[in-house]
């Protein structure tokens, strides 16, 4: 084996450092690599980049071949060999590189089932090796790649126009392409820990811009919709790219995202703001007001000359319910994204969306984690959610998301906001304000019958954040005892129909830990409740008493 130069990228106050150089030491062939450290530090940041740091390593290396990796990778036992076997196998022209549990690309990325330990770990690793197939792919990922110094010099220098490893890379893999060089996915695994250091938003921003205009690919839309169309293509470099990205945005499904506000023009606008942020490029926004004051339309004025919005002064509407309804008719999306008018979405959350329903047609449903702000808009943390995402997404099986949703009375997919989905896949939808005749559970109600039809992407990062403000009508006691009512009725409906609870075992289970947890929760505020649901509440604790006594 030839010597090998280990280009290792540290991040300051790295944690991982020492444990990287422990696997090199325990996985590379004895004595036969060099480790150079490409520190970034932030003192360095304005003077060396992460391109600079890789192209000085470079300068020093003695290797005939470059092996890069992020201090936060952990290898594992045939990483490094399969590597280096593919590297031979393409004659040492282009690059290689593994696949991972956190890719930028999903194509690159593979799920695995948790792993506790590093053994669990290796374990895991030696499946993916046997069971998933790599191959050529459009872009390379920077945490670990291969190449030699031949193909380096040929090549040249990593650009050091931008900051972000994600732009070197994919900079550095169109070049390849130029040159007829390929660019390998290989069956090997890595883990990729959260660590690092990040660019921040504006810093990522400006690299995404110039990539796009040196290359005409827009590197902050889902990648799964154009990469395998411009492999496929005859490859004419720019002009390529440039005419699969127009020929697909032209394909793009409408985007409805439907906003109904009601007297609070100033977290509207901020919302507002959030979707006009959104990359995706075929959307329409609706708005509807049936504010009793003219402050919000007074400030739609500023947003008259933007074609993507549609406001509708609703003035008739007395009822939260008859400002919800005008959006039966005035949406004409494929796609669907309510917004309450307080919540924030992320400048991607539409596009990540969806691209997952574009491409996986068994999937009805996209929610993602949710952050939390006050009315100042100050990030409180995130919304608990019971579940282990450790790639960039987790696929999971509508029938077992329906039944965690409904055994457990917790609506972890998320508020309205949250979510994206298919119009046609719904029958009852949220036009009224209610579904199926749910008006407190409405939300569970949709995302119920949806999971009937198909499965449920949930995204690991936050794509949307919650307002918590004491004007909601969600933290009243009449409204919490009505959300009691509709669950059970809820999962009546459902077990009846032996649709995601089946057994009477784990009927009567639910409903003996909802009394529980109710009783606890509920019955001390009863004073506080109107007399027709203290009286409804009251008729439920003892129906559930009586079933549960059978």
């Amino acid at each position: 084996m030839k010597a090998v130069s280990v280009i290792l990228t540290v991040a300051e106050n790295s944690r991982y450092a020492n444990q990287c150089l422990q696997m090199l030491q325990a996985f590379l062939p004895k004595g036969q690599f060099e480790v150079i450290t490409a520190a970034r530090s932030q003192e360095k940041e304005e003077k060396e980049n992460l391109s600079a740091a890789w192209n000085r390593a470079v300068q020093q290396a003695e290797g005939e071949y470059l092996f890069f990796l992020h201090d936060d990778v952990v290898l594992c036992r045939r990483t490094f060999s399969r590597l280096y076997h593919a590297l031979q196998a393409q004659a040492g022209k282009g690059l290689v590189f593994p696949m991972s549990n956190r890719s930028h690309y999903p194509e690159n990325q593979v799920y695995p089932d948790p792993y506790e330990d590093f053994q669990q770990l290796l374990q895991y690793a030696e499946t993916v090796e046997q069971g998933f197939s790599g191959g050529e792919r459009l872009l390379a990922e920077d945490a670990c790649f291969f190449l030699t110094k031949e193909t380096y010099q040929s090549i040249g220098r990593f650009a050091e126009e931008f900051s972000s490893g994600k732009c070197v890379l994919a900079d550095y893999s169109l070049r390849l392409r130029d040159a007829g060089m390929p660019v390998t996915c290989v069956a090997a695994y890595i883990h990729h820990e959260p660590g690092g250091a990040e660019l921040d938003g504006y810093g990522e921003k400006a690299d995404h811009h110039w990539f796009e205009f040196k290359w005409g690919l827009p590197l902050w839309e889902p990648h799964c919709l154009w990469a395998e169309a411009i492999q496929k293509a005859k490859w004419q470099g720019r002009r390529t790219i440039q005419s699969v990205v127009a020929e697909y945005h032209q394909k793009l499904p409408l985007v409805s995202v439907m906003i109904p506000t009601y007297n609070r023009p100033q977290l509207f606008e901020q919302t507002l703001c959030s979707v006009l942020r959104q990359r995706y490029p075929a959307l329409e926004i609706l708005i509807c007001d049936n504010s009793t004051d003219q402050r919000t339309e007074k400030l739609m004025e500023k947003y008259a000359h933007d074609p993507r919005v549609r406001y509708y002064r609703n003035a008739q509407a007395k009822t939260k319910a008859e400002n919800f309804q005008p959006f039966e008719y005035l949406a004409r999306g494929e796609y669907l994204q309510w917004l309450m008018d307080d919540d924030i979405l992320a400048d991607d959350k539409i596009w990540q969306m969806a691209a997952i329903l574009m491409t996986k047609p068994q999937v009805t449903l996209c929610a993602s984690r949710r952050g939390v702000i006050d009315e100042t808009g100050k990030e409180l943390g995130q919304l608990s959610q019971e579940l282990d995402i450790r790639s960039m997404y987790a696929l999971y099986d509508g029938n077992a998301i329906g039944h965690a949703v409904l055994t457990s009375g917790n609506n972890f997919i998320g508020e309205p906001s949250s979510v994206l989905f298919r119009r046609w896949d719904l029958a009852h939808h949220y036009w009224r304000a209610e579904a199926a005749g749910y008006a407190v559970i409405s939300d569970v109600a949709m995302y119920m019958e949806l999971m009937e039809k198909g499965d449920c992407v949930i995204f690991r990062d936050v794509l949307s954040w919650y307002r918590r403000h004491s004007g909601q009508e969600g933290q009243q006691i009449d409204v919490l005892l009505q959300s009691c009512v509709e669950w059970v009725r809820l999962l009546q409906s459902y077990y009846q129909r032996k649709v995601f609870v089946t057994t009477k075992k784990a009927y009567r289970e639910t409903l003996a830990y909802w009394q529980q947890d109710w009783e606890r929760r509920f019955t001390p505020h009863l004073a506080a409740a109107g007399d027709d649901m203290k009286k409804q509440y009251l008729a439920l604790q003892q129906e559930i008493k009586a079933i549960l006594g059978e």
